[in-house]
Parts: structure tokens; C-alpha cells; sequence
């Protein structure tokens, strides 16, 4: 079987000439419509099995849910319905990141549960205590999490299991 010539693409990767078309194809209207969505500091896109995996770096947010909605409805317009995967990148600290072990199961639980108030209650309650900022938001899909301390921040997305 002959291959066809490969073609280079802007993040380094070698693709076949009918996948470098695609990327390339969508790369313009994904860089667009990404600058204009409110955190988002840079996105840099892979392909693997099929699916278009997208590394999203973001910075801080006012709201977690409104920017990842918004990165999710631009991905599924411009790629298709189950097409990607959002891969987020932050700057998330090794405090953060214990800080979100300790409250890890408490997401989950809510899931399991429903109970999303007492979750709210206890991740607030536990942040304050760890001098940690955080925002949670939940909606039929997913609860985000945004915790930050100083300037440094970190984000979380739980499925809820029903997409």
C-alpha cells in the first residue's frame, strides 16, 4: 500500500494529506472563535483514534461554566458532536491540586447523590479553611470547579454522566 505524502502542520505533528487537510481546514475558525471566548490564553490541537484532542490553556475566568460552555459549543460546531476532547491546562499549583484530593469525593458523591447544596456547603467550607477561592458551578451536564489561590488557578469538570 502506498501512502500518501505527509504533510506538517503548525504543532509539529506529521498527518497523511486527508487528515492535514481537516486540521488545517478547521484551524482558522477554531483559532477565531477561541481568542474571542473570555480566559482562553492559547489552544494547540492533536488528533488521535479520530477524535481532535484540544489543549486549552486558560487563565483566570470570571465565569469557569460560561467560558467552558462556550469553548464546548465553538468545538462541537466547528468539529462535530463527539468529535473532541477539551483538554484543559492551567496554572494549578501542588497545593491546588491537594486541595482538590480533599474535596474530589465530595464531587462525586453529588453526582451519585444529587445533593449539589451540601456538596457547595462542604467544598466552601473546606476552602475556607485552606485559604483557598473557589467557584462551583453546576448544570444538567457537568459541575465545574475553580479554585485559586494568589494568581494561581485551577479548573475542574465533572461529568454527571448524562451527555
Amino acid at each position: 500500500g502506498q501512502t500518501s505524502p505527509a504533510l506538517r502542520v503548525d504543532d509539529g505533528l506529521l498527518f497523511g494529506g486527508e487528515e492535514a487537510w481537516y486540521l488545517l481546514a478547521k484551524d482558522r475558525p477554531l483559532d477565531n472563535v477561541f481568542q474571542g471566548i473570555e480566559g482562553v490564553q492559547t489552544v494547540s490541537r492533536t488528533k488521535e483514534d479520530g477524535i481532535t484532542l484540544l489543549r486549552v490553556t486558560l487563565g483566570r475566568t470570571a465565569n469557569f461554566e460560561e467560558t467552558y460552555e462556550a469553548l464546548w459549543a465553538a468545538a462541537e460546531k466547528i468539529l462535530g458532536k463527539g468529535q473532541f476532547r477539551i483538554l484543559l491546562q492551567d496554572t494549578r499549583t501542588p497545593e491546588l491540586e491537594r486541595f482538590y484530593y480533599t474535596v474530589q469525593y465530595d464531587a462525586e458523591e453529588a453526582v451519585q447523590t444529587g445533593q449539589f447544596g451540601s456538596m457547595v456547603r462542604r467544598i466552601q467550607e473546606k476552602a475556607g479553611q485552606a485559604g483557598v477561592k473557589t467557584a462551583v458551578y453546576v448544570d444538567r451536564q457537568r459541575i465545574y470547579l475553580h479554585f485559586s489561590q494568589a494568581d494561581q488557578d485551577m479548573y475542574v469538570v465533572v461529568p454527571r454522566g448524562n451527555r
